[in-house]
């Protein structure tokens, strides 16, 4: 098995519920008696059999430990690879691998504000990450969170509820990436002149999506150290 999946045990996890956000967009809620701890911005590969060949793919956690499920959420469109075919045909009670997980996503404690941007199911990612924050606002003055996605807003009123919870907590979702830039470089020069502290800014989602929005923000003046990247482009294991 390639994709460095060796190195990773895998569990067998037992589907519990599955929720559809809207025409596409599907959770999958696991329960795993083997996997009992991970942090914010893990992920695991889902592997599933696919025409006999077992099938492995990234998946990021969005939901954490407490909640005492493994959330993946994802998009299962009608012209959808055998892969994703084959998840939506699982049913409730069935079981499937899920590798341990692994990841550098988490979230940076250190007095600075956090600034989390995603596009279209990178929320799922971005999930964990406010939820964590949601819990305990320490060491982290401020979180704000641009997601851009032209077909829906998936979580979007959970994250309206925390909204109103949390004053230092802020949620967008945006339609087109020309209104996604304007708000974010709006929101950045709010940050950078009243809190004069440079954001941790993570960013989740297609390919083009994070180096678009790394050269961006390098071209603001930011540097490398300032931006914590997960590429949601999902990664694969085949056996």
């Amino acid at each position: 098995m390639g994709c460095g999946q060796e190195a990773r045990k895998n569990y067998y996890g037992e589907l519990i519920n599955v929720i559809k956000h809207d025409e596409i967009t599907y959770s999958f809620d696991f329960n795993c008696d083997d996997i009992k701890s991970w942090n914010e911005g893990d992920s695991s590969m889902l592997i599933v059999s696919v025409d006999d060949t077992i099938v492995g793919k990234k998946f990021s956690y969005a939901s954490l430990q407490e909640d005492k499920y493994i959330r993946f959420t994802t998009r299962i469109s009608e012209a959808c690879s055998e892969y994703k075919n084959a998840l939506s045909n699982l049913v409730k009670g069935e079981y499937v691998k899920i590798s341990e997980p692994t990841g550098n996503f988490g979230l940076k404690r250190e007095n600075r504000p956090v600034v989390l941007l995603s596009n279209g199911v990178g929320i799922s990612a971005v999930r964990s990450l406010v939820k964590s924050f949601v819990n305990n606002q320490d060491l982290i003055p401020k979180m704000i969170q641009f997601n851009v996605d032209s077909r829906s807003n998936i979580y979007k009123e959970e994250f309206d509820s925390y909204r109103s919870e949390l004053t230092q907590f802020q949620s967008y979702y945006l339609s087109n990436r020309n209104t996604y830039y304007s708000m974010l470089n709006h929101e950045l020069r709010i940050l950078l002149k009243n809190d004069s502290v440079v954001p941790y800014i993570y960013i989740v989602g297609s390919e083009s999506f994070v180096s678009e929005n790394m050269r961006y923000l390098l071209d603001l003046g930011l540097t490398e150290k300032d931006l914590i990247v997960d590429d949601e482009s999902t990664g694969c294991c085949h056996s």
